[in-house]
C-alpha cells in the first residue's frame, strides 16, 4: 500500500464508524511506509484511547499492538516495549477477549524483544504472565498466544542447558 492511499483514508471524528477505523489501522499496518503508519496509530490512540467503549476499545487496543509491530519493524525495541507496556497496562481490566489476544500477542512480543536483549528472566517472566492470566480460559483466540508462550520458555530454558525445566514446560502445555 502507498502512503497516498494511507493518507485518503481520513479518521474524520470521533464519531467515526469502527469499520471504518479497524480499515484504516489494517491500511496502515500493510503500508510500506512504517513512519506514516506509526502516525496513523497514534492519531486513533489519541482520538479514541478515552472514549470507553468497547468496540472503539479494541480499535485503540490494535492501533497499540499494530504500533509495537510497526516499531520492532523498524528496530526500534525499546519503544516497542514501552508501547506494548501501555496496551498491557492500559486494559488490564478490560473484559473483552479480542482486547485480552492483543494483550496476550503483546506479552509473546515483550518476551521475543528481552530474548534478543538477552535479558532472560525478564523474558521468561513475560511468558509467565500469560500463563498467570490466561491459564484458566478456554477461549480458542487465546489458545494460539497460550501455546507459543509455552513453547518460547521451553525453549530459552532449553538453551539455557535446562532440559528438566524445558520438558515440565511442554508438559504443562500439555496438560
Amino acid at each position: 500500500f502507498t502512503t497516498d492511499r494511507l493518507n485518503r483514508t481520513q479518521i474524520m471524528d470521533s464519531e467515526q464508524d469502527e469499520h471504518q477505523i479497524q480499515e484504516r489501522l489494517s491500511l496502515a499496518l500493510f503500508a510500506d511506509d512504517k513512519e506514516s503508519s506509526i502516525r496513523i496509530y497514534d492519531d486513533v490512540i489519541a482520538r479514541f484511547a478515552l472514549r470507553g467503549e468497547t468496540k472503539i476499545d479494541f480499535a485503540v487496543a490494535r492501533a497499540m499492538y499494530y504500533k509495537v509491530i510497526s516499531l520492532r519493524i523498524l528496530h526500534r525495541d525499546d519503544e516497542a516495549l514501552a508501547c506494548g507496556e501501555s496496551l498491557i497496562s492500559r486494559f488490564s481490566d478490560c473484559q473483552d477477549v479480542r482486547v485480552e489476544t492483543l494483550i496476550a500477542e503483546s506479552l509473546l512480543l515483550k518476551g521475543a524483544i528481552l530474548g534478543k536483549k538477552h535479558l532472560v528472566t525478564e523474558e521468561i517472566a513475560a511468558y509467565d504472565e500469560i500463563f498467570a492470566r490466561f491459564s484458566d480460559r478456554d477461549e480458542s483466540c487465546l489458545a494460539q498466544p497460550y501455546a507459543k508462550a509455552c513453547l518460547w520458555k521451553g525453549i530459552t530454558l532449553g538453551s539455557l542447558g535446562l532440559p528438566h525445566e524445558e520438558l515440565a514446560t511442554y508438559n504443562f502445555m500439555i496438560d
